[in-house]
């Protein structure tokens, strides 16, 4: 189930042909904190670039999305050096995933294609 995420995160939201949303990775942890809110668990997120201008909201959906996906993290229930349920140990995963692709990917990334790097998350409803 896809939530209804406010406009405020709409509109800085890059969307793909598939309906998948992309952010900059600040963004992309404020998509984190609103989804653990809702009670949404993050399975997970990617990183991928685009040879399309990275406007919001512009992609055409009828064509197919040129990205380069280059990076991914899951969710570990196992790991037990964060405490709360599923949903709170989802997003202290995210948050430190996404904080630590600065120096894992955007930092080793083309300067030429860091303003286009985005990040993908994925949910389920706890």
């Amino acid at each position: 189930m896809t939530p209804r995420f406010p406009h405020k995160l709409m509109e800085r939201a890059f969307v793909l042909a598939n309906g998948a949303y992309g952010w900059r990775r600040e963004d992309a942890c404020e998509v984190a904190r609103w989804l653990v809110s809702q009670r949404y668990v993050i399975t997970g997120g990617e990183a991928w670039t685009t040879d399309l201008p990275l406007d919001p909201i512009s992609s055409d959906p009828t064509q197919p999305d040129p990205c380069a996906f280059f990076w991914h993290w899951d969710f570990d229930p196992a790991y037990q050096g964060d405490t709360g349920d599923d949903v709170a140990r989802s997003l202290a995963q995210a948050l430190r995933a996404l904080n630590d692709s600065e120096q894992q990917v955007e930092q080793r990334a083309d300067p030429a294609v860091r303003d286009r790097i985005r990040y993908l998350l994925s949910w389920w409803a706890a």
